[in-house]
């Protein structure tokens, strides 16, 4: 949803995939020059990716952060969409401040138990929570002043 809002008020964007198998792996949903289709399509082919019980989320930050500070927009926003704790949450706070510090605002979006967010509210990283997909965009909405200014 957010995707098909993106492209029709015409943001630029990107969009990476990450899920642990045995290290780390990365997918490239959309890059800047890709079309709304183009994501749609290979959304769909991350449902084959397996998760191995960890969260990336450093290397996630990483790998965005680099290529959207790259990027010629004047505002840089990171949507970082997880299920769960990162597998090393000092990296994750780490990497999440170090973007933040040359303009790129990072905003995640946790689905799954509360529980999974301490590590956020205890770095004091703004997010929003939703037990299941179909609740994030009503928590994403609720809370859009707080992590977008």
């Amino acid at each position: 949803m957010l995707e098909k809002v993106l492209d029709r008020i015409g943001v630029p964007r990107e969009i990476l995939g990450f899920a642990p198998r045995m290290g780390v792996l990365m997918s490239m949903v959309r890059s800047f020059g890709d079309d709304h289709q183009t994501a749609i399509a290979r959304l769909g082919g991350l449902r084959r990716v397996a998760g191995g019980g960890q969260t990336p989320i450093a290397e996630a930050i990483f790998h965005a952060g680099r290529r959207l500070a790259a990027h010629g927009a004047n505002r840089k926003v990171m949507f970082v969409l997880t299920d769960g704790v990162p597998s090393n949450e000092e990296k994750a706070v780490e990497m999440t401040k170090y973007f933040e510090r040359y303009g790129v605002r990072i905003v995640y979006l946790v689905i799954g138990n509360l529980s999974a967010t301490a590590w956020l509210a205890k770095a004091r990283i703004p997010f929003a929570q939703a037990k299941t997909c179909d609740e994030i965009c009503p928590a994403l909405m609720n809370k859009a002043a707080t992590l977008l200014s």
